[in-house]
């Protein structure tokens, strides 16, 4: 039987940036984007995306990699923007909601602030 979308269950550290994937916390579950630090020699990050964020962030924010098992969706996923009005916003968010940014491309806001834990 032939699954949409490709879901696949592996260890977080084996996600490659560019990976959509979903892991667990003490706070719930949180989708995540798996992520390349290049001023950290291309160490391996991820950006969480929400619902339920981390202990260790209150919005979204490149962080280590939390470890475990994680649901990965892989690279080939669309992002299907709101068709409301009221969804879309000319001013920028308070920096606890996630927020994208349309140009050439779409870009995920995501604060580069000093990591904690």
């Amino acid at each position: 039987m032939d699954w949409t979308p490709k879901l696949e269950v592996k260890g977080s550290r084996q996600v490659e940036p560019g990976e959509l994937f979903v892991f667990r916390h003490a706070r719930g579950a949180c989708l995540t984007l798996a992520a390349r630090d290049d001023t950290a020699n291309g160490e391996r990050c991820v950006a969480p995306i929400g619902p339920a964020l981390p202990e260790i962030t209150d919005c979204t924010s490149l962080m280590p990699n939390p470890g475990g098992a994680v649901v990965s969706f892989g690279k080939a996923f669309t992002v299907r923007l709101p068709a409301g009005p009221d969804a879309w916003r000319f001013d920028e968010p308070e920096p606890s909601i996630p927020a994208l940014m349309l140009a050439d491309t779409i870009f995920l806001r995501c604060n580069f602030a000093q990591r904690r834990g």
